[in-house]
């Protein structure tokens, strides 16, 4: 049976003593690359206010149906997959690519990912994707299907 004082011996071994980790104070805080993290995660807070913007149409279009009559790649047919597919692509995926940047280094002790750079390009790509997505569904080119509504040389590139 050990005592408290063995208890508390192995607590110091493992974590240090209470003087040790207040001297640790001034020393310099561990910095993590996250500039794909950031990329990724203001990307898709910008594509969800787009993205709402559309919803904000799709509202008006709702109350008001002649609102946009003469504007047709404002139309409800239109603007309506732009709405799903935003909330799906840029918004969701990008907000949970950004949370695994940020968290998985963290969780497992490495300060750096493999590729800071390829994860920021990738990000780049998937806006640049998602950009032509919309100007594609907006120009009344899609694949007529829910949820797979983006034109299939874009499929292939996602």
């Amino acid at each position: 049976m050990t005592t408290s004082s063995q208890h508390w011996h192995r607590l110091i071994q493992r974590f240090g003593s209470p003087r040790e980790r207040t001297s640790t104070v001034g020393q310099a805080i561990q910095r993590y690359e996250d500039r794909a993290t950031r990329l990724w995660l203001y990307s898709s807070i910008i594509w969800l206010t787009i993205v709402d913007l559309f919803g904000l149409i799709l509202a008006l279009e709702l109350i008001s149906p002649n609102l946009f009559a003469g504007i047709p790649w404002l139309l409800f047919s239109r603007v309506r997959p732009l709405h799903v597919n935003g909330v799906i692509f840029p918004w969701l995926s990008m907000m949970y690519w950004g949370a695994l940047f940020y968290m998985i280094p963290r969780l497992t002790g490495r300060r750096k990912m493999w590729s800071e750079q390829l994860a920021i390009w990738t990000g780049w790509g998937f806006n640049i994707w998602f950009l032509l997505g919309i100007i594609t569904i907006m120009a009344g080119m899609t694949q007529g299907r829910e949820y797979a509504e983006f034109i299939w040389p874009l499929d292939i590139v996602l």
